[in-house]
């Protein structure tokens, strides 16, 4: 049996959330707080791979 559509994006957004947050050490491991916070995540972090992986998982987080 199919998950149900909303069910099945949520699993597929954690599947990609759950291993970038755990690969960069992402606090706080909501998505949605993370990304609304006004600090500079990108200070201390210019490796190209957590610009590039962040921008991506920014433009997934709100397109979900």
């Amino acid at each position: 049996m199919p998950l149900p559509l909303p069910l099945s994006k949520t699993s597929k957004f954690a599947g990609r959330w759950v291993p970038f947050s755990k690969k960069y050490n992402i606090e706080p491991w909501a998505p949605e707080w993370y990304f609304d916070q006004k600090m500079d995540y990108l200070k201390n972090k210019v490796h190209p791979t957590f610009v590039k992986e962040r921008r991506a998982m920014k433009v997934s987080t709100f397109s979900f």
